[in-house]
């Protein structure tokens, strides 16, 4: 173990390559899948008056879980770049006629992978439930705020998903005036609350909108039955829905800690459902990261053997890809059948240890793609035609 992490001087070279290569890849796609996601949080500043920093914070903080995620993915990207680099400035060759073995040349790339997946268990296990937690208080407590403070006199703004607000004007003491609410969350029922004044009232009991002087008007959607109006003195309407206090807030297993996972699955849940969210998010914590050292020797499989230039290795890299992405396939499909059943947890870590065990020795004994099944596959339909044509 101890001549493993031994270091000579070509595996130095060999990590600080693939090295600069993951952090490049990482970078870039990193950036690329945050600003898409970014743009769903951008109701915070549009519809719900919400300050850029605050944006910042949601967006930044959704980071770990990105990482996580496509961390593996740009570390099979980044092994199969240097490995071709290797390969195209001859320096596979000269490495393999020096009598480095297999196992030789596949001890950086190994190391670098155990790195990753390192990182990726502190990510998983640690850091990302708690940003996503923070994530979660953050938007719940954006969404029970901006009611008194961001609302603008004479705009119609969106609180939830069916939920809207308008109001007149705005009085002394943060009295507002003139308060429309239409509440659309039902299936059955439109509601609409008018009120000539409204005050935000915060107790034990929850938080609360009192709407004076005004009326209840109810539409039944089906159009079927004549609708109701009550006007009222007084009306407290509950904001529990989008109130950060609320008790009626619950995290998803995505979001809770690793130690309250482990609780709740030692606990006889009345809810199935969400015993098996718990059940599959704990295990997917602890199998995810080991997708790195998998497809970092899928790699080494495709592209680990020296070639002349004259050989064309878009064959090895299109069922590499295939490999990689049907192995993540089915780590997504035990995942979902965890949540059914616990039987299936072991698919769940079967999926990236088949795949080391199988790129070890395949990839150690240049045999992987050798298969002429494989190979016809390949030709027939992956691979493009100027690449058989160039095969």
């Amino acid at each position: 173990m101890r001549q493993f992490f031994s270091l000579n001087l070509i595996d130095r070279y060999v990590i600080r390559q693939i090295g600069i290569s993951f952090a490049v890849v990482l970078g870039v796609l990193t950036a690329i899948v945050w600003l898409t996601s970014s743009l769903r949080q951008l109701e915070l500043v549009v519809s719900q008056g919400q300050t850029f920093f605050l944006f910042m914070k949601v967006t930044l903080l959704a980071l770990p879980l990105l990482i996580g995620l496509i961390g593996p993915f740009c570390l099979f990207i980044s092994a199969l770049f240097v490995l071709n680099k290797l390969n195209t400035d001859s320096e596979l060759i000269v490495m393999s006629a020096a009598g480095l073995s297999q196992p030789k040349l596949a001890r950086p790339l190994i190391l670098v992978a155990l790195v990753v997946t390192g990182f990726g268990y502190m990510l998983s296990l640690l850091v990302t439930p708690g940003a996503l937690k923070i994530v979660r208080e953050t938007i719940i407590g954006a969404r029970a705020d901006f009611i008194s403070q961001a609302i603008q006199p004479g705009r119609f703004t969106t609180v939830d998903q069916g939920l809207t607000f308008h109001i007149r004007g705005r009085g002394a003491n943060g009295v507002l005036l003139g308060v429309f609410v239409n509440d659309e969350r039902d299936a059955t029922t439109s509601v609409t609350y008018l009120g000539a004044r409204g005050i935000i009232s915060r107790s034990a009991a929850g938080n609360f909108l009192i709407l004076q002087q005004g009326e209840v008007v109810r539409h039944p959607k089906n159009g079927t039955s004549p609708g109701s109006v009550i006007a009222f003195e007084s009306y407290a309407f509950s904001l529990s829905s989008i109130d950060s206090g609320s008790p009626n807030v619950v995290f998803p297993a995505q979001e809770r800690s690793t130690a309250e996972l482990f609780s709740l699955v030692s606990q006889q849940l009345d809810d199935q459902r969400f015993a098996g969210r718990v059940r599959s998010e704990i295990n997917d914590r602890f199998a995810t990261p080991l997708y790195s050292l998998s497809f970092v020797l899928i790699a080494f499989a495709a592209m680990g053997r020296a070639k002349t230039t004259r050989q064309s290795r878009g064959e090895s890299v299109a069922v590499a890809v295939v490999v990689v992405g049907v192995l993540r396939i089915l780590g997504f499909l035990a995942s979902g059948l965890v949540q059914r059943t616990p039987l299936a947890i072991p698919l769940i870590y079967l999926v990236p240890i088949s795949g080391i065990v199988l790129a070890a020795q395949f990839g150690m004994a240049n045999k992987l793609f050798n298969f002429k099944i494989l190979r016809t596959f390949v030709q027939a339909i992956i691979m493009p035609p100027f690449l058989r044509a160039r095969s």
